[in-house]
């Protein structure tokens, strides 16, 4: 049937093309996000924190969340766990379960490694489950300067993941600096802010989707190697 390709990836034997996915149309043209906000503070025993989870698009969850079996659970267990690793979901509550968009709160308790040698607390958050990276093709490898083929994206994607923490008394050993890039292929945006005893670490990736070409894929390669800086997510509190 029509469009029944749609967002998968088709191989045809014999003709001696590389699998290619179909981007769904109607999703190309709406777009698709993903924006996780998380605020965490120190706790009697570790530290405490709250969260907030708005997917649409390809992003949204539903299929992931559906089920009576604990999956809505299950999947923000795992969304938590991989932005703030060690993290454990004591309640959560789904707002909007749609088809296309899934809106969720939740509380979670957090345990950071133990101080370095320096006596400093690293707190960094990662990349988010079910977010860019998970959509991406296996045949992107970051460490390629260079690519003989394209990259097709299923339309334009934007991933916020939004951290603030609260350093109270802790000063702040080393903390990101704000920077943004923009160009052919989308745009990176990292901001900082700090007011009240509260850190802020904003960041925002989006990229334009369609199909990139091999002479475009160090511009694409350049906003997700900064996505992926661990020195633009992460904070040492001592």
């Amino acid at each position: 049937r029509p469009g029944m390709n749609w967002g998968r990836t088709v191989w045809k034997p014999g003709t001696g093309k590389a699998p290619q996915l179909r981007p769904d149309p109607e999703v190309a043209a709406a777009g698709s996000s993903l924006e996780l906000l998380l605020t965490i503070e120190p706790a009697e025993e570790g530290w405490k924190g709250t969260g907030f989870c708005r997917a649409a698009g390809i992003f949204s969850p539903f299929v992931e969340m559906s089920g009576l079996g604990g999956e809505a659970r299950a999947h923000i267990e795992a969304l938590a766990g991989s932005a703030l690793s060690g993290s454990k979901v004591a309640d959560f509550n789904t707002a909007v379960l749609e088809e296309t968009r899934v809106e969720a709160g939740f509380d979670f308790g957090f345990e950071p490694a133990p101080p370095d040698g320096a006596g400093r607390t690293a707190i960094a958050a990662g990349d988010p489950a079910g977010g860019i990276f998970s959509r991406l093709g296996a045949d992107i490898r970051l460490s390629q300067e260079k690519r003989t083929s394209p990259v097709v994206l299923q339309g334009r994607m934007t991933q916020r993941v939004q951290l603030r923490v609260k350093t109270g008394d802790r000063a702040i050993a080393v903390r990101p600096e704000p920077r943004s890039i923009e160009n052919g292929a989308g745009s990176f945006s990292l901001k900082i802010s700090s007011e009240d005893g509260w850190l802020t670490i904003d960041r925002t990736l989006t990229l334009n989707g369609g199909g990139v070409a091999p002479a475009a894929w160090p511009a694409l390669r350049a906003l997700l190697l900064e996505e992926k800086d661990a020195a633009g997510r992460t904070v040492l509190l001592k």
